[in-house]
This record gives C-alpha cells, sequence and structure tokens, in this order.
C-alpha cells in the first residue's frame, strides 16, 4: 500500500508574515508504484479539485516540480513540452507514466526550473522520515524562486498498527 511521503505547497509569498498562501498542493505517495497528484486545495470559499496524477521516475524532486510548472503556473512551454512527450490531456483516468518520455525529461525539468524562475511563486516542501524526497534536498535549492524545505526532524509513533 502506498503511503504519503512528502507534501509540497505552491502558491504566493505573505509579505505580512512571511507564510504562504497556498494555490496548490502536490502529494508523492512511495512504496507500490510511485507516483505524484496535484490539487487545489479546499478553502472556505472553494471546493478542493484534484488536477493530475502521474508515475514519476526516481527523479521525484524534479517530476513533481515539472508537475507544478504544468497545472499550477500553467507555463505554456512546459505544457507543449509535456504534450509532445506524451503526457495526456486527462492524467486522472489515465496517469502520465514518465518512465516513457525519460529521453525527453532533462528538456522538461530545465523549462520548468525557467518556468519558476519567472513565476515569483513560494514553495514548500515537507519530507518525511524515509522518503526518497529527502535526497533531494541540495537539488531544490537549483530552482531560482522562494522556497522553504522542511524535513522530519522529530517522529514518535505511539501505535505499531
Amino acid at each position: 500500500m502506498a503511503s504519503c511521503t512528502a507534501v509540497f505547497f505552491l502558491g504566493k509569498h505573505d509579505r505580512d508574515n512571511g507564510g504562504i498562501q497556498i494555490m496548490h498542493m502536490m502529494r508523492l505517495y512511495e512504496n507500490d508504484a510511485n507516483r505524484i497528484c496535484i490539487e487545489k486545495p479546499s478553502a472556505w470559499d472553494q471546493n478542493g479539485e484534484m488536477l493530475g496524477l502521474w508515475y514519476c521516475t526516481t527523479n521525484v524532486l524534479d517530476d513533481m516540480m515539472l508537475l507544478g510548472a504544468m497545472y499550477a503556473l500553467q507555463d505554456e512551454a512546459v505544457i507543449t513540452a509535456c504534450r509532445e512527450a506524451g503526457c495526456g490531456e486527462n492524467t486522472q483516468k489515465k496517469p502520465w507514466e514518465m518512465y516513457d518520455a525519460e529521453d525527453k525529461l532533462p528538456r522538461l525539468y530545465e523549462l520548468a526550473k525557467a518556468a519558476y524562475k519567472a513565476s515569483g511563486a513560494k514553495a514548500v516542501l515537507i519530507s518525511m522520515k524515509g522518503s526518497q524526497m529527502t535526497t533531494f534536498t541540495e537539488k531544490a535549492k537549483d530552482y531560482e524562486m522562494d522556497l522553504e524545505l522542511c524535513p522530519s526532524i522529530f517522529e514518535r509513533n505511539h501505535s505499531s498498527r
């Protein structure tokens, strides 16, 4: 069974208190088939909505950033390149298996980096103990944007279930 091992918030920097106004949320699931989903979270004035689901490679950080550049930033260059690489219109019904486009991924990752640099977005990456994401914290600094990395520093388990 898959479990969520990392959460990524994407939104706008809150100038008044340094927080984030969350516009989108992504979750990394690991253990059976690694996948990332993106959604608009619910808020007092809107219902949540799932936007996409991808089966990712072992390069989970860049995969997640690419997913965000496509669905959250809606960068036209990223969308066009992803469609050309085989990403379907509705990835909820048939998730995109990114392994099928491995030769195209380096270019897609560079397009995503450019999209974030131009976006003015803020991101918060929460990585739980045991997540693949923990090995990518240094690589996250390659993205020129407001970014907070939140690795796990304490764990308590009250139940063995």
